[in-house]
């Protein structure tokens, strides 16, 4: 695998992301996301930004600046308002994310046959380690797939996580064959599945918004001067497009936004400032979706399923329902069989 300013060539690495045949009784399947603090309390939340913003592919700074910034600037000013979040949405089984990861995981075991475990890119057991458990665990593995639930690519989650699931196989010398799949943003199942979640929540006179994940404006060019096939934008638009015509919307139905961004150029038009014009044009209802999360976590439930909420009924808005990630649902099941060859 060739890393070139920080980057991945999606055709430098088609053996790894297209995945082929079917996931059979030799195959260990690994779902992958982020990650969430261990514990909901300042070590634990100054621990995981620490671990997630000196990633060189969430601020690419030189390494020295990089640490400056966040240890001494970003965490110092942060971890409070992050402690105040995530105390708002945390369950008795612990953070939404890390619980909605093991409840997929405990599904897809039982219907696929397979093992499967739940790995989190920023999290406190090193990956490689956790690959020769596994392997100790299952002799009769011959392969382990990860499941990259970044339906759209970013070189922040997607890039990041490709390097580090390469350079800790490598490490932990486990034995096993490595596959992965990602970048499924326009896959018919995916589509399938997120209409499915959308149509029981669509009224009549109901507007459709699809909120993603703002990038930095500079990150996604980037991505895509160095190879189109990574254009987070298109790719975000691509999947709107392709949902609401599963759902036989007219082009006016329709919104796609960006939530959770920071100071400085990123993608736009932000979720806030779309709500705001849905409600000054008269719309009173809207449903919203997150369809670049697969599982619940901060920005779905508070940054969509609380601020942006207040703020359009702030503006006017009469009604606010969010559809939920699909997480372990019947939706989320199908979608992933589909994608495994199941």
């Amino acid at each position: 695998m060739n890393l070139r300013r920080n980057e991945i060539r999606t055709g430098e690495i088609a053996n790894l992301h297209r995945f082929e045949g079917s996931i059979g009784r030799e195959s260990i399947l690994a779902l992958f996301n982020v990650g969430s603090p261990e514990s909901c309390d300042k070590r634990g939340i100054r621990r995981f930004l620490r671990r997630f913003l000196t990633d060189k592919y969430v601020i690419g700074l030189p390494a020295v600046f990089r640490h400056l910034l966040v240890r001494a600037i970003i965490i110092p000013l942060r971890w409070r308002r992050s402690l105040g979040n995530y105390r708002r949405i945390w369950t008795p089984e612990g953070p939404p994310l890390t619980a909605g990861m093991e409840r997929l995981a405990a599904r897809l075991r039982e219907e696929l046959s397979v093992p499967v475990i739940a790995v989190p890119r920023y999290g406190t057991i090193p990956l490689h380690k956790t690959l020769r458990e596994i392997r100790k665990k299952n002799p009769q593995a011959d392969r382990i797939v990860f499941l990259l639930l970044y339906p759209q690519y970013a070189s922040s989650i997607t890039a990041t996580a490709i390097e580090y699931i390469h350079r800790q196989w490598k490490r932990s010398d486990c034995g096993l064959g490595l596959q992965l799949i990602a970048q499924y943003h326009d896959h018919p199942a995916y589509i399938g599945a997120l209409a499915a979640s959308i149509r029981p929540a669509m009224r009549n006179r109901a507007h459709l918004l699809f909120s993603y994940h703002s990038i930095p404006e500079r990150q996604n060019d980037r991505s895509a001067s160095i190879d189109p096939a990574n254009d987070y934008r298109r790719q975000t638009v691509r999947t709107s497009e392709l949902t609401a015509a599963r759902l036989e919307l007219e082009k006016n139905g329709y919104s796609t936004a960006y939530q959770s961004a920071m100071k400085g150029k990123w993608l736009s038009p932000s979720t806030k400032e779309t709500l705001a014009a849905l409600a000054g044009r008269g719309i009173r209802d809207i449903v919203a979706i997150s369809p670049g999360f697969a599982v619940e976590n901060l920005e779905t439930l508070a940054d969509l399923g609380q601020q942006a909420s207040e703020a359009f009924l702030s503006a006017g808005g009469s009604s606010f329902t969010r559809v939920p990630c699909l997480d372990a649902s019947d939706e989320a099941a199908v979608f992933i069989k589909t994608l495994l060859g199941r």
